[in-house]
């Protein structure tokens, strides 16, 4: 018989609360913690992890916090499991930054290109990462063992996996992602000032202005993080 996998999730938003329920459908045994005590305890009471505690012999551990906490939580996880068959990786939307601070062989930096203008655990679904692509950002010093398994892991939750490296991924995502979200925010910003005076502007708004509207509303609580670690991609591309 397989033995069953066992994740544990750190940070449960949107994403780190998705993927617990991902791997959960996918068979996994999911605990997980979060710096609110309230929403260990929805996460827990809803069925999206077990317990707050990793189990002995956790086989992938999942950084979800903002970008500027990965680097001291992986740092702590690994030197508090010295399994060598662990895996640690995280979500954040930089990398290069974590990637050179966590030089451990068994963390591999990870960005699922996925997300929702929902926010929190409420907003999380299992099906989030169905088709998605998930960036690893693999150095020369990863092992090709630990490549191979995160690989799959991600595979089983439907996504599609890449790899290209930390600095590759910031400079890319910071036209993909970034600088998007930063032009989505200006425009609302923008639209509310003129609608305070031209009240018939919201009802010329076309399906283009939408599209902007759904992609300004993401949470803004991970963006300065992610600005900050990334600025200088996202200042050329500016």
């Amino acid at each position: 018989m397989t033995s069953v996998k066992r994740a544990h999730v750190v940070g449960l938003g949107l994403i780190g609360a998705s993927l617990a329920m991902s791997l959960r459908a996918a068979g996994w045994r999911v605990t997980g913690d979060d710096v609110d005590p309230d929403v260990v305890k929805l996460a827990q009471s809803s069925g999206v992890i077990e317990t707050d505690t990793p189990e002995p012999g956790v086989n992938l551990i999942a950084i979800a916090t903002p970008a500027g906490a990965v680097t001291a939580v992986a740092l702590d996880y690994l030197a508090r499991f010295v399994d060598p068959e662990l895996i640690v990786t995280d979500v954040a939307g930089v990398k290069a930054a974590i990637v050179q601070n966590v030089a451990d062989p068994r963390f591999l930096g990870g960005h699922p290109m996925a997300g929702s203008e929902l926010r929190g655990l409420q907003g999380a679904r299992s099906d989030l990462f169905q088709g998605c692509t998930w960036v690893l950002t693999p150095t020369q010093h990863t092992p090709a063992d630990v490549y191979t398994r995160l690989h799959g892991h991600l595979r089983e939750i439907g996504a599609n996996v890449v790899a290209v490296s930390s600095a590759d991924h910031d400079r890319l995502v910071a036209l993909a992602s970034h600088v998007p979200h930063l032009l989505a925010g200006a425009l609302m910003n923008q639209a509310a000032d003129a609608a305070r005076e031209d009240t018939v502007l919201l009802q010329l708004a076309a399906g283009g202005f939408r599209d902007m509207t759904r992609i300004a509303a993401g949470d803004p609580a991970i963006w300065p993080d992610v600005l900050f670690e990334n600025r200088d991609a996202v200042s050329a591309a500016l």
